[in-house]
């Protein structure tokens, strides 16, 4: 896609001279911008970094509930927790890491702060600073939704907040994803479209994950499940950016092209059953980490760790 390509893309009009001669010495456009490999890579590495976290999470409080005989609780945060033989930095014997909310918030801040001070300042100077305001827009919520977990697990403001107020900001984040790709998408060649709406389609579902979630919190297939779409979103924006702007030198898609458009779609269910298939290898793993705890524990009674699991 060229200069003049991404002017008429992203403000619908002829572009100017001026506009290309600007766009073309700016060396942000090039190397942050959403609409190139460098600007998806924070984002698709947080969503699947999330969405993985979420998944072994999940996994994890629900087999120390069963092993305990008690019941499987969700949350949007399940933090991990460890037993400390001696006390930690915090000066408590169990230490509690919600790794989700904080990667939820680093990545939505990695993100959202340089596009704001240098390719959204620089593109100012042009018309194509819509797209940024819409990306922008979706990492703000994402941001929020991380800071709302860490106040939930938090017992000091927890008990300030009404009960299930992180579902409620994580859809909020979802239902902001879902607004900006289907208006993301005018003007658009056939292939983008269909791109977009695929990753539009998973923020649908996860609300609809969500919704079941917060419904029936002790079953642990709609956190799993929820968990696996937000991946989903990761590994499906890498694919776009491979399609769209082809890096490494790889052979450029013919995006006006029906056959491609179906392409896209049947990539789409690849990517679904390769994620199905790695949420049952994770929950093989932790079945059988959890199966026999006994006979683990006889084998390495003589190991005494610093820091082990606890539920």
């Amino acid at each position: 896609m060229n200069d003049e390509e991404i002017v008429q893309l992203y403000t619908m009009e002829p572009a100017s001279n001026r506009d290309i001669a600007n766009l073309s010495n700016s060396t942000v456009h090039k190397e942050h911008i959403p609409g190139t490999l460098s600007g998806h890579l924070t984002p698709l590495i947080g969503w699947f970094i999330v969405g993985l976290s979420y998944v072994i999470s999940t996994f994890k409080h629900f087999y120390d509930r069963k092993l305990q005989r008690s019941k499987f609780k969700s949350s949007v945060e399940l933090p991990y927790r460890f037993n400390c033989e001696r006390r930690c930095i915090c000066s408590k014997t169990v230490l509690t890491v919600p790794f989700t909310a904080w990667a939820k918030f680093i990545f939505g801040n990695m993100y959202l702060i340089p596009d704001i001070l240098f390719a959204g300042l620089e593109h100012m100077k042009t018309k194509t600073i819509l797209p940024h305001f819409q990306h922008d827009t979706i990492a703000a919520t994402f941001i929020l939704s991380g800071a709302v977990d860490l106040l939930c697990v938090w017992p000091c403001t927890s008990r300030l907040l009404p009960a299930g107020v992180d579902y409620v900001f994580f859809s909020i984040t979802f239902l902001t994803e879902v607004l900006q790709f289907m208006v993301h998408l005018h003007g658009r060649t056939p292939v983008d479209v269909r791109l977009h709406q695929l990753q539009a389609a998973v923020a649908a579902m996860s609300v609809v994950a969500l919704a079941g979630e917060a419904c029936f919190r002790n079953r642990p297939e709609f956190p799993v499940i929820r968990g696996l779409l937000i991946a989903l979103q990761g590994t499906w924006m890498f694919h776009l950016v491979l399609i769209l702007y082809h890096p490494l030198g790889l052979k450029p898609w013919d995006l006006h092209s029906d056959e491609n458009v179906a392409l896209v779609s049947l990539f789409f269910s690849c990517h679904i059953i390769l994620l199905v298939y790695l949420g049952l290898g994770i929950n093989l793993l932790f079945a059988w980490l959890y199966s026999a705890p006994v006979k683990r524990k006889e084998r390495s009674k003589d190991i005494k760790p610093l820091i082990t699991w606890s539920s």
